[in-house]
């Protein structure tokens, strides 16, 4: 939600073609930043992203001046998390430092993102099928591949953040949670694209994938809390059991 509102404001403001406001900017960054810390380096590339679609969309003699006052707002947000998250772990932890995790270090040599992407055991595009379609299908249409580009580029950023985090799949989550916060920026550039095709039949074709994906998603949804599927740990054989198997809805589970 908190990354959706900043999309809506970043979005309008550069439609309106006004600066959005700094302390509304600076209080979604505050937030998110508080709810999930590994989120600020996405906050990062979310407020570059911006800087470079808006001053694109200005006529070339204007562009200097434009990314010069579309600066304020990003710096502002910048500075005032980077600040905030170091008095809140002062007050929480006692010392002056942007890390919330205490002794817990990342890992770069972990290698670990192709769990994360695309293992039975919480990978996102494996619990979440529909997310990988809607940033395919962002990145083939002209229209919607400058969107597709950026939630493609947050996911690489997360990927390689949880990826060299000892718990990457981070415990018994539904999927892999860690993205939860910009499925909004990756729903925009599927939706752009969709509703830019011009053939009924291939509309027709993607809308129904979207609905056969998502179906999966729900039976996993629906095992997950009935403890047909284990929270964590989950094989090959248990995914696919729930998903078109002998556990699954379709094969009368709830009949």
């Amino acid at each position: 939600a908190l990354f959706a509102a900043l999309l809506f404001v970043g979005v309008s403001s550069a439609v309106e073609r006004r600066l959005p406001n700094p302390i509304v900017v600076f209080g979604l960054g505050a937030f998110i930043s508080l709810v999930r810390e590994p989120d600020i380096p996405v906050l990062l590339f979310a407020l570059l992203a911006w800087f470079i679609w808006r001053v694109r969309s200005q006529p070339e003699l204007s562009r200097k001046r434009v990314f010069a006052a579309s600066l304020l707002p990003g710096l502002v947000a910048v500075v005032g998390v980077a600040g905030f998250q170091i008095l809140y772990n002062r007050w929480a932890s006692g010392g002056w430092t942007l890390n919330s995790y205490g002794g817990e270090n990342f890992t770069l040599g972990a290698f670990n993102e192709g769990h994360v992407l695309l293992s039975y055991n919480h990978g996102l595009f494996v619990w979440y099928p529909v997310l990988a379609l809607l940033l395919i299908a962002g990145l083939w249409n002209r229209a919607s591949r400058w969107w597709a580009l950026v939630a493609g580029g947050m996911v690489l950023i997360l990927t390689a953040i949880y990826g060299s985090w000892p718990s990457w799949f981070l415990g018994g989550g539904f999927g892999h949670r860690g993205f939860v916060d910009i499925v909004p920026f990756l729903v925009l550039p599927g939706a752009i694209a969709i509703s830019a095709v011009t053939s009924k039949w291939l509309r027709g074709a993607l809308l129904c994938g979207v609905v056969v994906v998502t179906l999966g998603t729900v039976e996993l949804m629906a095992a997950y809390w009935e403890g047909t599927i284990p929270f964590s740990n989950n094989s090959a054989h248990q995914y696919w059991q729930v998903v078109v198997g002998r556990d699954s809805l379709l094969s009368g589970r709830l009949g």
